[in-house]
């Protein structure tokens, strides 16, 4: 019985331990690692006519010169002026130089807005006309993160989101909470880019869409769209080289230009040159 006595009270000794350590483990935070792989694919059958369309860009390049009235790849380019002026910008709302809310107006709003996607959205336009100081200092914050970040943050959308929807609920739901998120993305793809042009590319409509035509990727994903632009920019470098006299490093914003061009300029308005020496060629890609 001694020893039967002994071994009840281990028994009871053992359960009770078990029991204290099942609660600690109960109160440990559990650290889920929710990173997900990036993987792009090519679209089946795409990357012969990528390799066609960047030697069409290529030839028409080398016989028009480099400059034409959907591209610029010269020194003085409007594109390189554009980026210039949004980091003067930036710089200037960093170091509260300027009126706050003008230096955004012109940085989104108007004809002469530096950020592309920034005056289609009448919500957005009303919102930095309207909004309280408060909320534009908080907007004014996001944009000089924007400058300051290493990487994309999906934040950004968010933050500003919720600031026009405080603003302006009703112009939100009227509007459409998804296609103004989506809008969101393309003015913070196309800012990002701009300030970070040497190691990011641009994301916007235009962009995606050509993208689109040979990788596929979620639409609204700044990463999964810079690994397709990336992959595009290998091919580039093999069969284009480089055609602009802008500085080293900006091969991102001559792509970009690329984009432009396929994205408003079809094939069958080009020129054959002289002589129809590049007849053939369009013709094929036509």
């Amino acid at each position: 019985f001694k020893n039967y006595n002994k071994i009840e009270r281990l028994n009871i000794h053992l359960n009770e331990r078990m029991n204290t350590l099942k609660n600690r483990i109960r109160r440990i935070p559990l650290k889920i690692n929710r990173s997900k792989k990036i993987v792009i694919s090519v679209k089946k059958d795409t990357i012969p006519e990528l390799g066609r369309r960047l030697e069409l860009w290529k030839d028409f390049v080398s016989f028009v010169g480099k400059k034409y009235p959907q591209y610029d790849l010269t020194s003085e380019s409007s594109w390189i002026k554009n980026i210039e002026k949004v980091k003067n910008i930036i710089e200037k709302l960093e170091n509260s130089e300027e009126d706050a809310r003008e230096l955004i107006r012109k940085m989104f709003i108007g004809g002469d807005s530096l950020i592309f996607a920034g005056g289609l959205v009448g919500v957005f336009m009303n919102f930095i006309n309207e909004a309280s100081e408060e909320k534009l200092k908080k907007f004014r914050n996001i944009i000089i993160d924007v400058k300051n970040s290493g990487e994309f943050k999906n934040e950004w959308i968010d933050g500003t989101y919720k600031l026009i929807y405080e603003f302006n609920k009703n112009g939100v739901e009227g509007y459409g909470k998804s296609k103004l998120k989506n809008h969101l993305y393309n003015i913070f793809g196309e800012l990002y880019g701009k300030l970070h042009i040497e190691r990011e590319p641009i994301m916007n409509t235009c962009s995606r869409k050509v993208l689109k035509e040979f990788y596929e990727f979620e639409e609204y994903n700044y990463n999964e769209f810079k690994e397709a632009f990336e992959m595009l920019k290998q091919k580039y470098k093999e069969i284009v080289g480089k055609l602009s006299d802008f500085p080293e490093g900006f091969i991102n914003l001559e792509i970009d230009i690329m984009f432009n061009f396929f994205d408003k300029v079809k094939v069958w308005q080009l020129s054959p040159g002289e002589n129809a020496e590049y007849l053939e060629k369009f013709y094929k890609n036509s």
